[in-house]
């Protein structure tokens, strides 16, 4: 009865008492058309066909419309099976398309392999987290040649209101992807992060890696650059030039869209090249749902 009265009190505070979640539905980005030695690699062996980003998480997968599907951890791969895209009926109206993956963990149950009480010599997998996945253009309208697009944590931090009593808001640091597209197709892609800073007079950053590193976490060829021009989802002026940082984190969290600028990476040992069909500047924008 405690935990339920902390958890689920009718009129709850938030990030006091409320649960908060920490996986999300994942964007797919078909990088099949980017060249083989481009891609991440598979930890069964073989290259991804497929980059899944949540702002929590990012998960690769075999090619085509179903297979191998695996998300990346601190601690190594997570394995698991997709399924196609389907595009089911709703009560509420037209839904995007979407696709579900599982994920698998060894049976608690089958703790001998050796003892036969389950078929085949390894321990037994059991479904542990199942989930959806969208396509990128079912979720994302207008796509250009070139974009930049980020993704909010569901982890939050804590920072102290008017009041000085502690809040939780969205993190300043949100994973970040880069697709050049010829047509439909993805034919480059990077990912990394940008951070928009703790406290106001911090510069808002980018770092972004070729996306064949993202499987080993490889910091080599890092490309920078800066965001700014913020603006709300209505495109309405957002300052970050607070230094209430309970106000500025709040502003972070309506971050629609921006302006970046993008060029070589200038660290001695890590930095790369910016990609030739790569832009120098542009707009990016801030996936939310």
């Amino acid at each position: 009865q405690i935990w339920r009265d902390a958890n689920l009190a009718p009129n709850p505070v938030q990030g006091i008492d409320t649960l908060n979640g920490f996986l999300s539905d994942y964007v797919m980005f078909d990088i099949s058309g980017t060249p083989g030695g481009d891609r991440p690699l598979l930890s069964g062996g073989g290259q991804a066909g497929k980059v899944y980003f949540s702002g929590d998480f990012v998960a690769l997968s075999s090619g085509g419309s179903s297979g191998t599907f695996e998300v990346l951890t601190t601690l190594g791969f997570v394995n698991g099976t997709f399924a196609p895209v389907v595009n089911l009926p709703s009560p509420g109206g037209t839904k995007p398309p979407f696709g579900t993956y599982s994920l698998l963990q060894a049976d608690p149950r089958d703790d001998d392999p050796s003892d036969n009480d389950f078929p085949g010599l390894t321990v037994a997998q059991i479904t542990a987290l199942e989930g959806t996945y969208y396509n990128l253009a079912d979720v994302v309208g207008g796509l250009e040649t070139f974009e930049m697009i980020t993704f909010p944590r569901s982890q939050e931090r804590e920072v102290l209101d008017f009041n000085n009593n502690p809040i939780l808001r969205e993190l300043s640091i949100q994973d970040v992807v880069l697709i050049k597209r010829s047509g439909n197709t993805i034919t480059r892609m990077y990912f990394g992060e940008i951070d928009f800073g703790d406290t106001s007079g911090d510069p808002a950053t980018i770092k972004a890696y070729p996306i064949g590193q993202v499987d080993d976490g490889d910091a080599m060829n890092e490309i920078e650059g800066t965001v700014s021009g913020f603006k709300d989802v209505n495109g309405n002026a957002i300052s970050l030039n607070s230094s209430d940082e309970a106000v500025r984190a709040l502003a972070i969290q309506k971050i629609g869209s921006g302006s970046f600028t993008l060029q070589a990476g200038t660290d001695l040992i890590y930095g790369g090249p910016l990609p030739a069909d790569f832009p120098s500047s542009g707009r990016f924008l801030v996936f939310r749902r």
